[in-house]
């Protein structure tokens, strides 16, 4: 996972994010490992206003889960539309309003 480039400065460390595509350097490589690293700014639980003791990774398995409740509750009122309908108003609805 981690490699030495040999045109980079001695120690540096690069990780292999193969579930992360970015175009055009919108991301850095130093951003991107702050955040696998956990040291990115804006990453505690305090700054989500979660309770100290609570892990982020929970709060977004929560979160993830909720969504997909969601999507598929959505998901159902779209199978019953009509293949015509532009469907706006479910989708702000069911899908967009629960996220906020």
């Amino acid at each position: 996972m981690n490699s030495q480039n040999e045109h980079e400065p001695k120690g540096a460390i690069f990780v292999n994010f193969t579930t992360v595509h970015s175009e055009g350097a919108l991301l850095s490589a130093e951003l991107l490992y702050d955040i696998y690293r956990g040291e990115a700014a804006g990453q505690a639980a305090q700054d989500f206003q979660f309770a100290r003791k609570a892990l982020l990774s929970d709060e977004i398995a929560l979160s993830w889960g909720k969504a997909r409740v969601l999507w598929a509750g959505f998901h159902l009122r779209l199978q019953h539309l009509n293949a015509n309908a532009p469907a706006t108003q479910e989708t702000r609805q069911y899908w967009i309003l629960p996220l906020l």
